[in-house]
């Protein structure tokens, strides 16, 4: 994953044999408490399981399944009848149904919803209340929680909470590849990848179709919610109610459960959430925030996490997190973090400290290299998001059409860039802004909150969020 200033990223037959179960619960309960950053470490395998009430099993032929014969077909006596009834009698007889078709019967359990959500508490460990259809419970796993909430179908939404340094996306990508490997499908499918926000936390989102070597297919909805030490992943493995897992999950990015997390994060001054949009299509999320404590100092802390997928059964994963600190008086970089992934590939991990005022150390990790390095430069280096702010003040009120700076990527971490952002138009309370550097061209619109869009051709940033 190519990396800039603000993490602007570069990523760029359905089955008819039917059933609606979630055959893998229990086996993916134990591995989902295991998952970390770069790989899950453990697996398990389905249990044979018949299909329960309500579902659909295509024979070997691939033929529809007959239903059993309806009860409200014509005693045997009227059948042999060859006359016709009385016409107010035949007004009464009930007809028989119509035989269904496979792609019917998947039509109509993929539309199933419940609609009788209320809030209910979750008992054990973890004590919060949660839209669901009945209580739910918590229990302790190693290293992780597990949370079960019932929503009104056979199975329940399972959910394991990691607190600590996870990604989302990787996330993710490793409940893939416990479907695709441990599991023992026939085939696979990724269904839809999306992003966005939910009450206050983004979240990623990914459904998955599986068909079982008996014949047996399947949908399992996933999402990944997550902010600054902690990732919420929930899944369900049954056919339909969308909707309804949508509803939980929105619950539980509200519930004081998630309230408690986001408290531990204090003295932000600001926190923005954007959505990554790839060729129109939400692909990512970018979570910012402001840190102002001594008085002095300024951090900015920014992580990207994005989802793409590539391929019938495969994604593109990144994540990248950036952590650099200014100085309020100058508005020079005094240090900064910078770590970014991709798949399985560290690309960078870089470190950068002013040692004076126009010249930086650098050292780290680039591409698996060893990087150690001192920069020389003109004028000090500047934060990105700092330069747009400050320069959005300028504009508002002294009329300021151009700002150059000096600024550091560490995805090209032996040298520093000069680059400079213009004014296109001013309305009332919106600057459109393009910015010119030897990396990129972009357009940026920016209010009062900060930056508000970034157009990048097929990747457009747009902020959903501010606190």
């Amino acid at each position: 994953m190519r990396h800039s200033h603000y993490a602007w990223l570069y990523i760029g037959e359905s089955f008819m044999k039917l059933t609606s179960a979630g055959f893998f619960v229990n086996a993916l309960l134990a591995v989902m408490a295991a998952l970390t950053l770069a790989h899950c470490a453990s697996g398990g395998s389905a249990k044979d399981s018949k299909p329960p009430v309500g579902q659909v099993q295509a024979n070997k032929a691939g033929a529809e399944t007959k239903p059993e014969k309806s009860s409200t077909e014509l005693p045997q006596a009227q059948e042999k009848s060859q006359e016709k009834p009385p016409e107010k009698l035949a007004e009464k007889l009930p007809e028989k149904p119509p035989e269904k078709l496979p792609r019917e019967i998947l039509q109509e359990m993929t539309a199933r919803e419940f609609s009788g959500l209320a809030m209910h508490g979750v008992s054990g460990p973890l004590s919060f209340n949660v839209l669901s259809s009945a209580a739910g419970f918590s229990e302790n796993l190693e290293g992780a929680s597990r949370i079960s909430i019932p929503m009104g179908a056979q199975t329940p939404v399972e959910c394991t909470l990691n607190e600590g340094s996870q990604s989302p996306a990787y996330t993710l990508q490793n409940f893939l590849g416990i479907i695709r490997s441990k599991m023992n499908y026939d085939k696979v499918m990724i269904k839809d990848t999306s992003a966005g926000v939910l009450g206050k936390i983004p979240y990623l989102y990914l459904e998955t179709e599986y068909l079982e070597k008996g014949g047996q297919y399947g949908v399992v909805k996933t999402i990944s919610l997550s902010s600054i030490g902690f990732v919420l992943t929930c899944f369900h493995d049954e056919l339909g109610y969308q909707k309804t897992f949508f509803r939980v999950a929105e619950s539980l990015a509200g519930s004081a459960l998630i309230e408690s997390m986001l408290a531990r994060i204090s003295h932000f001054s600001s926190r923005h959430i954007n959505v990554v949009k790839i060729n129109n299509r939400p692909s990512g999320v970018m979570e910012n925030f402001v840190f102002d404590t001594d008085g002095k100092t300024v951090n900015y802390y920014s992580i990207t996490n994005v989802l793409v997928q590539v391929g019938p059964a495969q994604l593109n994963v990144g994540e990248s997190v950036d952590d650099v600190t200014i100085e309020k008086k100058s508005g020079y970089v005094t240090q900064g973090k910078y770590l970014s992934n991709r798949n399985d590939t560290e690309e960078y991990r870089i470190n950068l400290l002013a040692v004076e005022p126009k010249t930086y150390k650098i050292n780290g990790l680039y591409n698996g290299k060893q990087v150690d390095q001192t920069l020389n430069v003109n004028s000090g280096i500047m934060h990105f998001e700092y330069v747009v702010g400050k320069f959005f003040s300028d504009v508002k009120n002294r009329g300021t059409k151009e700002f150059k700076f000096t600024e550091y990527l560490a995805g090209d971490p032996l040298k520093t860039f000069e680059s400079k952002i213009f004014t296109k138009f001013v309305e009332k309370n919106l600057i459109n802004l393009r910015y010119v550097s030897e990396k990129a061209t972009m357009n940026i619109d920016v209010d009062a909150s900060g930056i508000f869009r970034v157009n990048l051709g097929s990747v457009l940033i747009e902020r959903v969020f501010v606190q």
